[in-house]
């Protein structure tokens, strides 16, 4: 990446410096992956695409179960409903699966059954 002139090139500088840092203390693949996200309400957190369940997005552990989904850019809150004031996980496939998939799709709902949206609570 070459580094750009004017405004822009201390926080460029900054970036760069981060990254060295990030790479010579073996913190992991990307900054991404030194987040941690807190689950609220589930209207802020992708379903699909961020590390809110385990230590890799679930479209990296479950590719045949993500290609399968109906809505890929679902958010958390997108993906069950409410009630009684209580979150249920409600997965919507664009077809039936075969047996594999099915047991894919019970490790998957076995996983996201330990995290339960709070409906007053944003995501952090």
């Amino acid at each position: 990446m070459k580094e750009q002139r004017g405004n822009n090139s201390k926080v460029f500088m900054w970036w760069r410096d981060l990254r060295k840092v990030w790479r010579s203390e073996e913190w992991g693949r990307k900054f991404e992956d030194r987040l941690n996200l807190e689950v609220g309400n589930g209207r802020e957190v992708m379903f699909w695409s961020d590390n809110w369940i385990d230590s890799e997005a679930l479209k990296i552990g479950f590719p045949r179960l993500f290609s399968l989904f109906v809505n890929k850019e679902a958010n958390l809150c997108d993906c069950g409903i409410w009630g009684n004031r209580t979150w249920e996980w409600n997965l919507r496939w664009r077809r039936g699966m075969f047996a594999w998939e099915e047991e894919q799709k019970s490790q998957l709902l076995e996983m996201i059954s330990t995290k339960m949206l709070e409906m007053e609570t944003m995501d952090r």
